[in-house]
């Protein structure tokens, strides 16, 4: 009986218990491989998102948030921004959106949002002055060069529907010569001349002097030529007394210190090179009325070109005074000591 109870349960182990493992195995592993397949095949089908949508339109789509929504994506969500403004919708607002038209999308964190943005065309504070200063010149007739500032320093403009042409108008122009005012109406006119937006514009009128600048830093020792100048505009009233104005004050000068660029020179900033060293030979020059003699000195001083330097005769070590002419270079008088 031992041996037939053995003999049964081994039938039963290989018969029933086995096979039934084996298939809840192969149960397993074709779950796990489904399981594996749909998170694969969802991953790569999953919904994307712009996170930056550009509209031009006067509303915000389904398509311009879910660019591959497979349907709908004319369906108009909310009305869009102003030209030239933002709207942001945070990862709850556009979860709601994925479930109400049952898209597989889903943030990939709490903080996911999406930036829509309403293209215009804007007209800045540049433009609307060049209109502002054209109009002054036609009316005017100015002979001279002037610039605009508006009231309050502001930095006005114009936000245009996208695509909007800009032709820019200026009416109800006005000046007052001895105040420097002016007061303008600007309008941004389409292809039929019809007003998109007008704006009330005030402010001084001033007129611009060009000022002599380094285009480049230099220091002491470089001599300052034609091609080291450049000119920068400045309104007269912010002219100062000691501002040096003439390129020809500046041209052949040295900076006394380092100088920046683009920055107006004081007389102060700049003196005479020094073209002649103290120690070196110089070619002494003796004028006698129509007589010209020349001989070798040595400088016993710095000088820059009509500096009056102490010199000695290299020959009778006598020491005379004279005028720096030119590099290493001294005129002596017949009245010098």
């Amino acid at each position: 009986m031992r041996v037939d109870n053995k003999m049964n349960n081994s039938h039963i182990l290989e018969d029933v218990i086995w096979p039934l493992v084996k298939a809840l195995l192969m149960t397993l592993v074709i779950l796990l491989v489904f399981a594996s397949y749909t998170a694969t095949f969802n991953k790569a089908n999953a919904m994307s998102i712009n996170p930056n949508p550009l509209v031009t339109a006067d509303s915000i789509t389904l398509g311009d948030i879910f660019p591959q929504a497979p349907t709908n994506k004319d369906y108009v969500l909310a009305p869009a921004p102003l030209p030239g403004e933002d709207l942001v919708w945070n990862a709850r607002t556009l979860q709601r959106i994925s479930n109400a038209f049952n898209l597989n999308w889903s943030p990939s964190r709490d903080q996911q949002q999406v930036t829509i943005q309403r293209l215009a065309n804007i007209v800045n504070s540049n433009s609307l002055r060049e209109a502002v200063i054209d109009a002054l010149y036609a009316k005017e007739q100015f002979d001279e060069r002037y610039d605009v500032s508006f009231a309050g320093n502001s930095a006005p403009n114009m936000v245009l529907p996208y695509g909007s042409e800009v032709n820019l108008s200026v009416k109800e122009l006005n000046y007052d010569v001895l105040g420097k005012r002016y007061t303008a109406t600007v309008a941004a006119l389409d292809e039929n001349g019809v007003a998109y937006e007008t704006l009330r514009l005030s402010g001084f009128v001033h007129r611009v002097v060009s000022v002599p600048v380094l285009n480049k830093p230099l220091r002491n020792g470089d001599v300052i030529g034609q091609y080291d100048i450049d000119f920068i505009d400045l309104h007269q009233n912010d002219l100062r007394d000691d501002m040096i104005v003439s390129a020809e004050n500046i041209i052949g000068m040295t900076p006394r210190r380092a100088v920046k660029a683009d920055a107006p020179l004081r007389p102060i900033d700049i003196i005479a090179p020094k073209v002649v060293g103290r120690g070196k030979r110089v070619t002494m020059i003796y004028e006698n009325g129509a007589i010209s003699l020349t001989a070798i000195g040595k400088a016993l001083e710095d000088g820059a070109k009509g500096d009056v330097i102490r010199i000695s005769n290299i020959d009778s070590s006598r020491t005379v005074t004279g005028i720096v002419t030119a590099e290493n270079e001294v005129t002596i008088s017949s009245t010098s000591n």
